[in-house]
């Protein structure tokens, strides 16, 4: 027991012992679950587990309770993996590595006066920690969402739900998904529904342009594919068919985008404009390549018509549409340029 201003902890150094004792504490919960996870033998796998998701149970609870609602990062990297990824539905992008999350820890709080989570529910499984939280604070401040999107101070108080998911790796907080319930939060803080749908636009606008990367990929898989969709196979619609829906299957689009190496060795898709209007997203983008294999007529560019390489780089425009649900993609349009199409069929 002490009291703050007392000779025997004079007023300043209270809080230099109680940093250092929340520090040493978290320190303790990482190296347990790190030397349980190393040192005890698979006989024993069943209690290791329970063990170490209690570790994990403990280290989470320090994460909310001294980093999120006491704003002291000072403790984050004794709880954080240092290539930590962060994953929230109300950011435009990712959050990597602890000063990143230091970062946005701080700005969140810097928004909203009084912010506070309280864990509802927790629960243990394996490598990851969930919780169902409620969120409240005061939006005294501007908000940042994005580079370019943020939402100036409304002076409103609100209550809001938010669903964390935590997986762990010998002992700290590798990768952390987040859930908000974006739309209650922001009818609390009266903002507008145009500007709820600006961030809806943003969030789709980001989605597609990381859907088409995958085509700069080669060796992308149909479960990264499938991640994008609201089904595994979803309406597709192409310019050069006779109009009736296709289906493009998440298979069937890894397949195609492995495909395009073998023809086009050096296959690349430059983005080169992304607009996103409500629930529909287009992207233009600029394909080139060396057309070095043969097309056969069952190709999805030019269906019916093989065609014979050149050895030529080659460079077209390629135009995706696609309808959103839910972050989602639902649906998508597909357009190919004609020019090249034309001087290559024979």
């Amino acid at each position: 027991m002490y009291a703050e201003g007392t000779m025997l902890y004079p007023r300043g150094q209270t809080r230099i012992w109680e940093r250092t004792l929340l520090i040493a504490t978290a320190v303790g919960i990482v190296l347990m679950g790190v030397i349980i996870a190393r040192n005890v033998g698979s006989n024993d796998s069943l209690s290791v587990t329970f063990i170490q998701e209690e570790a994990n149970r403990q280290a989470f609870t320090l994460y909310i309770d001294e980093v999120w609602n006491n704003g002291n990062v000072d403790v984050l990297e004794t709880i954080v993996n240092s290539d930590v990824i962060y994953h929230d539905s109300m950011l435009a992008e990712d959050v990597v590595g602890v000063d990143g999350v230091s970062e946005l820890i701080t700005s969140y709080r810097a928004a909203m006066l009084d912010f506070t989570y309280t864990v509802d529910a927790v629960s243990t499984d394996g490598d990851r920690v969930w919780a169902q939280i409620t969120a409240s604070g005061t939006h005294t401040n501007t908000l940042e969402l994005a580079e370019d999107l943020s939402i100036p101070a409304t002076m409103n108080t609100a209550t809001w739900s938010v669903t964390v998911i935590s997986r762990f790796d010998d002992g700290k907080i590798i990768e952390t998904w987040v859930q908000t319930d974006t739309q209650n939060l922001m009818e609390q803080l009266g903002i507008s529904s145009s500007l709820q749908q600006q961030v809806t636009e943003e969030e789709n606008a980001e989605i597609a342009r990381q859907f088409v990367e995958l085509w700069n990929n080669p060796e992308t898989t149909e479960e990264e594919v499938r991640s994008f969709y609201t089904a595994a196979t979803i309406p597709s619609h192409g310019v050069y068919t006779d109009g009736s829906v296709l289906n493009a299957g998440a298979g069937g689009v890894a397949r195609n985008i492995q495909g395009s190496y073998f023809i086009w060795p050096d296959f690349e898709v430059g983005i080169q404009n992304v607009a996103a209007t409500d629930d529909v997203v287009v992207v233009h983008s600029t394909v080139s390549g060396t057309f070095s294999e043969t097309l056969d007529p069952n190709n999805v560019i030019t269906p019916g018509s093989s065609l014979e390489p050149d050895n030529e780089l080659h460079q077209w425009e390629w135009v995706f549409v696609l309808r959103f649900e839910d972050s989602k993609i639902a649906e998508i349009w597909q357009f190919w340029n004609s020019e090249f199409i034309a001087a290559h069929t024979r």
